[in-house]
């Protein structure tokens, strides 16, 4: 009775974990669009941050059905082979995930390392406004004209400036670039790890699942002969 009443706890839980994780993937994948290298690559990390939940669900299932002890045989058959595809099904979809995520990573990264140039930019433009508002405007220089005339004379210290800035610029692209290399190395290292225990759990238990259904029909066959 103990066991019976551990199996079920098992079942539920898991049920009720494993349906949740789903409606969560669901916000994050719909509506879908793979065209977008940002989309892909968001939403792939989203989903190795949180796809411990369905593989905890999946696993407390397993577990109620370990300790459980069903009437039916077949009902019990079923059930593993639903957990097993269940399970195959996520494994090839992360597969197909963690494809797409590799395909855009150099998309994203020249699009962070464009962001970091630009910001860059505007700083510099922005010292360049201020300098030709207090220096040049009374000549009769408007700002439009002194950013695009690059002959304008820059003092020392703004040049100096410049400069500094430009080093920064270059640290901060090496920091931004290796920022995202470790983040990539971690989704990345996270989905095969996920991959390999789904497949593992979708092909063990649907094997499980057909040997039990052989081994009942077989009993079965035993039976009727006697």
């Amino acid at each position: 009775m103990k066991q019976k009443y551990i199996a079920n706890i098992l079942i539920i839980f898991g049920l009720v974990t494993f349906l949740a994780s789903l409606i969560d993937m669901s916000i994050i994948l719909f509506p879908l669009n793979l065209s977008s290298p940002d989309w892909v690559y968001l939403s792939t990390q989203q989903i190795s941050d949180r796809i411990v939940v369905p593989m905890l669900g999946l696993v407390m299932i397993l577990l109620g059905f370990y300790f459980s002890c069903f009437k039916d045989e077949f009902i019990k058959i079923r059930l593993e082979k639903t957990i097993g595809i269940i399970s195959f099904v996520i494994g090839l979809g992360l597969i197909i995930s963690s494809l797409f995520y590799v395909l855009v990573l150099n998309s994203i990264e020249n699009q962070v390392i464009m962001s970091v140039k630009q910001k860059n930019e505007n700083i510099k433009k922005q010292i360049a406004i201020s300098y030709i508002q207090q220096n040049l405007a009374k000549q009769g220089i408007t700002i439009e004209e002194g950013l695009k005339n690059k002959n304008i004379p820059m003092p020392k210290e703004v040049k100096s400036y410049f400069e500094k800035i430009d080093k920064n610029l270059k640290i901060e692209i090496k920091s931004t670039k290796l920022s995202l290399l470790k983040k990539n190395i971690k989704v990345i290292f996270n989905q095969i790890l996920f991959i390999i225990a789904f497949l593992y759990i979708g092909i063990n238990s649907l094997k499980l699942a057909n040997f039990e259904a052989k081994q009942l029909i077989l009993s079965k066959t035993e039976k009727n002969n006697q």
